[in-house]
């Protein structure tokens, strides 16, 4: 038989994770007004469109249940990251790239090409390669 407080406590749990949401909710539609109105949120270097999208799709993630899981190792993101930055879709541990390892570019957006060293041009016109 199962224990009642166990069960008790799973339902304090759950309230306490709904009570943090409704709380993000909030926060996201203060934000998405004031980018909507031109104001400067607190919340990341997001400017214009490109915070009103982000913004959006963090409270459409929100609706379809998907809000607050990491979308590149799908872990729970801390709730104190999300109110750091509420329209965030990766941990802090994914967005910091390894050591040794270029920082990501925007998303979407594909990483710059490394520029050819002097040697590396001389080389390919003796060959008659291209680039």
């Amino acid at each position: 038989m199962a224990d009642v407080r166990s069960i008790h406590d799973h339902l304090k749990h759950y309230d306490r994770h709904l009570a943090r949401l409704e709380e993000l909710r909030r926060l996201l539609q203060e934000e998405l007004a004031a980018a909507r109105s031109g104001a400067s949120g607190e919340h990341g270097p997001l400017t214009g469109g490109r915070r009103v999208a982000e913004i959006e799709a963090a409270l459409a993630r929100m609706d379809r249940e998907r809000y607050g899981s990491c979308a590149s190792c799908a872990s729970f993101i801390p709730f104190d990251q999300l109110l750091h930055a509420p329209h965030r879709t990766t941990c802090d541990a994914c967005a910091v790239p390894p050591p040794g390892r270029p920082a990501p570019g925007r998303a979407g957006e594909a990483p710059p090409r490394p520029r050819a060293t002097p040697r590396a041009e001389a080389a390919s016109s003796r060959t008659g390669a291209t680039a």
